[in-house]
């Protein structure tokens, strides 16, 4: 599934599965920003509460990935948690702490 605004492609939606509690899970997802990929992600889960996980997620920034990160765990009462995380600094990419 491709969303667009204003005629300029959104993000891109593979896999969708939606369910009667109002949960949903998403296989991979892209998102664009001025037409540039902004996002990527895979194995996104979003459950009836409002909390979210995602498997493993890129941010992208001038047209390069920015971070890395697995385990992503948005909790209904907005606090998050990340297994694992990586950001790309100028002396390369260097773990995140918990």
């Amino acid at each position: 599934r491709s969303e667009f605004i204003d005629d300029i492609l959104d993000n891109v939606e593979e896999g969708i599965e939606e369910f009667a509690d109002g949960s949903r899970k998403i296989a991979k997802g892209i998102g664009f920003e001025d037409k540039m990929p902004s996002w990527y992600q895979e194995g996104y889960e979003e459950l009836a509460d409002g909390s979210w996980k995602i498997a493993k997620g890129i941010g992208f920034e001038d047209k390069m990935p920015s971070w890395y990160q697995e385990g992503i765990e948005e909790l209904a009462d907005g606090s998050r948690k990340i297994a694992k995380g990586y950001e790309l600094t100028d002396k390369g990419w260097q773990e995140v702490s918990k």
